[in-house]
């Protein structure tokens, strides 16, 4: 995935690449196969909306699926269904707020730069 998504020259930042594959990787799971349509990827909002999931991560996902067909050079499936989605899903859930977790903890700190150190970035 990562060599598709550097579309002729335009590089990426790694994490933004990272939260690029991972949210595909959510997507085609959740899809099991099925072909990558306006309508299933409305189905697949949906799916997320059922599950409290904030707009902006919903948004993050539509920006993920839009590189992939770039990078691909295939057709972009956001069309009439999911522009309607999205502005639903936005309308809905105004009051839901950021999606804040609970603090994190000291350990979780340790780990997390411990991570960062491995993979070099910052």
């Amino acid at each position: 995935m990562r060599e598709k998504l550097n579309l002729g020259g335009v590089v990426l930042n790694p994490s933004t690449q990272r939260v690029y594959e991972l949210n595909l990787a959510t997507l085609d799971k959740w899809l099991k196969g099925r072909d990558l349509t306006d309508r299933t990827l409305a189905e697949f909002l949906s799916h997320m909306f059922d599950r409290c999931m904030s707009s902006g991560y919903a948004d993050a996902v539509l920006t993920a699926v839009g590189w992939r067909c770039l990078s691909e050079d295939r057709p972009d499936p956001r069309g009439r269904i999911v522009k309607g989605a999205i502005a639903d899903y936005r309308r809905r859930s105004i009051d839901w707020g950021r999606g804040q977790v609970d603090p994190i903890t000291f350990e979780m700190v340790d780990q997390v730069c411990e991570l960062a150190t491995k993979e070099g970035n910052i």
